[in-house]
């Protein structure tokens, strides 16, 4: 009979369907877990550039130190 084949057809494109949103879940599954790598590259990177400004700093401070103590002693005698 002719329903016999609708319901079967049927029933085959729901499997498909849900098959498709279970690719569909893991697709988003993995695009979450590359965001939070890639948030957690993100905060690493900050973190980088906190500690080179200060190394920056640091270095900064040492030149004012190195030039104050060249200044302090231009002209005296060794």
């Amino acid at each position: 009979m002719p329903w016999r084949c609708v319901l079967t057809h049927n029933a085959s494109v729901l499997t498909f369907n849900a098959s498709v949103l279970t690719f569909n879940a893991s697709v988003l599954t993995f695009n979450a877990s590359v965001l939070t790598f890639n948030a957690s590259v993100l905060t690493f990177n900050a973190s980088v550039l906190t500690f080179n400004a200060s190394v920056l700093t640091f270095n900064a401070s040492v030149l004012t130190h190195n030039a104050g103590t060249l200044l302090s002693t231009a002209g005296k005698p060794s």
